[in-house]
């Protein structure tokens, strides 16, 4: 259900847009998943907006370590991105407002282009989720 440890489980919680509110950026959310909880994060441990209400996230939080989902290719990261925004997203995830770089009707239309973002943030040093806002695309307001 996306509740995360709030709710007995594992791992941040997702729901109620919270998804959202830790990644403004599909993209930064994308890093996210592929490196897991020990490539992702910043050198001090946060992950996330920096701006994000109540500041980033931190791994020191985190119930378990998340694993890198580095087996993911670039269309698998991008639908599973889009299903968890579309999904979890709450009232912070609009389709009609979401990202226009990445979204799931870009998906449908020209799956090729979300894939090439997909990998331009693949390519990105481990450790630096912030070099997410140079890849041409990404979302940077």
């Amino acid at each position: 259900d996306g509740a995360g440890a709030s709710a007995g489980g594992t791992g941040q919680q997702l729901s109620d847009g919270e998804v959202i509110k830790t990644f403004a950026d599909p993209l930064s959310q994308i890093y996210w998943i592929a490196h897991g909880s020990e490539g992702g994060p910043r050198p001090d441990g946060t992950y996330g907006d920096l701006d994000r209400e109540g500041g980033p996230r931190d791994v020191d939080t985190l119930t378990t370590t998340m694993g890198a989902f580095d087996s993911l290719g670039p269309e698998e990261l991008a639908a599973v991105t889009i299903y968890i925004r579309a999904t979890f997203g709450g009232d912070g995830y609009d389709p009609l407002t979401e990202d226009p770089n990445f979204n799931a009707e870009l998906f449908a239309a020209d799956p090729a282009a979300l894939e090439a973002l997909v990998e331009e943030v693949l390519a990105l040093d481990l450790n630096d989720p912030d070099a997410v806002a140079g890849v041409e695309g990404a979302e940077t307001e």
